[in-house]
């Protein structure tokens, strides 16, 4: 994937490309392939912990409980353990097992949206605003990005890029100017890949590097988009102005994607945190069909778990 690129960034918008969630009939929906989603559970009412649930929606079980919030987990790529941001332990990457063992933290670092490369020892996080590098169990964060406010970043499945979003352009909330933006991890060959007008609210890259997922709150609609990698098509996936749909996660195949659902009231609310009361996550398909809800509400930041059978 060092080939860069070519997107559509400037000529193609939203507009025209949505796929809206409109209701199916109960017997004509596919069920999404068995698996499990690690998430943010406020389910409890004392804060948010991380717990796992199968795509089903059945056997939820919690396995990291930390003081106050912990947020956005992410899978290691062989699916057996998870790297987490504790907002409650001074924002400290943490790693746990997924069946609860070996809590500890990931890094002696300080920094939000921690994922792992598929190295399998290289974090990546935002810190000082800018995008920063770390390996497992390091004291030292390496800075990749030097604009700011660069943030959610996300490795490319091969490791030889990183996207992040980046606030630098015009407007504040959601009339800013955001734009999506590739990196190579030593810093080198920055690129803007999508400029868009409102807050980003997650940004991932599917495992099988055919597209690329974010979360767009424009202050009407909060909704999850698709860029297909081949082509720099932008495909609006979700569409319903009663809720908004933000931080997206595929499944292993790339055919599903997860996300956080928020109903509108509670979206305008100004609260970052999860909602036990209105946020849930659902999953649909990435052609904008089978739409199905895991979780009762308390559920935010979803991450599907790699394939692990065979392991």
């Amino acid at each position: 994937m060092r080939n860069r690129i070519v997107f559509i960034v400037t000529i193609l918008m939203m507009v025209g490309l949505s796929l809206p969630l409109t209701a199916q009939d109960e017997d004509d929906i596919i069920p999404a392939p068995a698996g499990q989603i690690v998430f943010s559970s406020a389910m409890a009412g004392d804060g948010q912990h991380i717990a796992l649930i199968n795509t089903d929606g059945t056997n939820e079980i919690l396995i990291a409980d930390l003081d106050g919030n912990d947020v956005t987990p992410r899978w290691a790529l062989n699916g057996q353990f998870l790297i987490f941001n504790s907002r409650g332990l001074g924002d400290t990457p943490y790693r746990v097992d997924a069946d609860g063992e070996n809590l500890m933290p990931a890094a002696s670092v300080s920094g939000f949206s921690p994922n792992l490369g598929p190295d399998g020892k290289t974090l990546t996080f935002m810190t000082s605003s800018n995008v920063h590098i770390a390996t497992l169990n390091s004291e030292e964060a390496i800075p990749v990005t030097s604009e700011s406010f660069s943030y959610i970043p996300f490795w490319s499945p091969d490791g030889d890029l990183i996207v992040y979003g980046n606030q630098s352009g015009s407007g504040a909330g959601t009339e800013q100017q955001e734009t999506i933006r590739v990196i190579s991890p030593d810093g080198s060959e920055p690129e803007i890949l999508h400029t868009v007008t409102g807050d980003l609210e997650g940004l991932v890259w599917s495992r099988d590097g055919e597209y690329i997922a974010f979360g767009l709150d424009d202050g009407t609609l909060g909704a999850v988009y698709l860029i297909e990698v081949a082509t720099g098509e932008v495909i609006q996936l979700t569409d319903d102005s009663a809720y908004f749909a933000t931080q997206p996660s595929f499944s292993p195949d790339g055919q599903w994607v997860a996300f956080q659902y928020r109903t509108l009231a509670s979206a305008n609310d100004g609260s970052s945190l999860c909602n036990a009361t209105t946020d849930s996550i659902f999953i649909i398909d990435i052609n904008g069909e089978n739409l199905q809800r895991v979780t009762d509400e308390g559920a935010c930041y979803p991450d599907w778990r790699p394939d692990i059978r065979g392991q």
